[in-house]
């Protein structure tokens, strides 16, 4: 009885449409085609307004139509002129400008949905200038005699993307001074002897006139367990080997004071800026401008700003 009512009903219907008409050709056409546009894709063209030196992530498929029933793929055709852009597992897009860059820039995707159907759209990007404030960070070094005396303090230092930037010294060192190097970095050089810290604050600038300031400490090392190493004896026969009187701990300091006698008390060599490099040749007494002979001297070493001297003997030979 329920499958002849369903009967009756189905005659039903197709009689009530086609006294009003029926389902023509037409309209089974147009019936045919409104299902296949809804699964047709439409991509809409998106836009990002971000500022420089940044990321910025975008679902560009949220404004699309046709990907109701999930999306197949989603593809770049190609790059953008000025900088980077990725695709994420979520179907979202993250563009990176180019370092520094500010002004206009656009990528085109494509996506697809389960049907195949594809359609591309494209991402308009405008990056605009930002005023970075620098945020130099202080650092903290030790300082080996025999070290390098040259210091990267800009490494890291925050927020320096307005170029090009100005390193300057606001508050020079204690016990010496600081020179900027070519490559944005800090020479020190020490002129006096001392042990512990010293500090210097230093000041960077960007293009735009905003600046920041912070220190560099320097905590010298010195082993307090050993006293400093000087030399024994050289042997100035130009070999290329301990040719001079040189000691390690002083390498990088100035003023100095060296004076060096023989044994019966006569002056041989002085210097009241010894830089390391005493060759055997007296610059002074009755053998100036010569080599002296083999055998025991006696030395007094004064470094600069210090109350501290040094003295020895050294044993020269050829």
């Amino acid at each position: 009885m329920k499958n002849f009512l369903q009967k009756i009903t189905l005659i039903g219907l197709l009689m009530l449409f086609t006294a009003s008409g029926g389902l023509n050709s037409a309209s089974l056409h147009s019936a045919e085609k409104a299902t296949t546009s809804s699964s047709e894709v439409t991509a809409n063209h998106d836009y990002i307004s971000m500022y420089e030196n940044g990321s910025w992530i975008i679902s560009v498929t949220n404004n699309d139509y046709g990907l109701s029933k999930g999306i197949s793929s989603l593809a770049l055709p190609g790059n953008p002129a000025h900088g980077t852009a990725k695709i994420l597992n979520d179907y979202s897009i993250i563009y990176t400008p180019n370092l520094y860059f500010k002004g206009k820039d656009n990528f085109t995707y494509k996506v697809c949905n389960t049907n195949g159907n594809c359609d591309e759209a494209t991402v308009s990007v405008t990056v605009e200038d930002f005023d970075f404030m620098p945020g130099p960070l202080n650092d903290t070094v030790t300082y080996f005699s025999d070290s390098s005396s040259v210091f990267k303090v800009l490494v890291n230092d925050a927020d320096l993307y307005d170029l090009p930037l100005k390193l300057t010294i606001a508050r020079d060192l204690n016990f010496g001074f600081s020179e900027i190097t070519n490559n944005q970095e800090i020479k020190i050089h020490f002129t006096s002897y001392f042990l512990g810290k010293d500090s210097l604050t230093y000041r960077v600038c960007d293009n735009e006139g905003d600046c920041g300031e912070a220190t560099l400490f320097i905590n010298r090392h010195h082993d307090a367990s050993s006293d400093i190493l000087i030399p024994e004896g050289f042997s100035p026969n130009k070999d290329g080997f301990n040719d001079v009187f040189r000691i390690p701990d002083f390498d990088y300091y100035t003023n100095m004071s060296l004076t060096v006698f023989n044994r019966n008390g006569i002056l041989v060599f002085e210097s009241s800026d010894y830089r390391n490099n005493w060759d055997g040749i007296a610059n002074t007494g009755p053998i100036k401008g010569q080599i002296v002979p083999k055998g025991v001297y006696f030395y007094i070493l004064k470094p600069g700003g210090s109350e501290q001297q040094f003295k020895g003997n050294l044993f020269i030979s050829h």
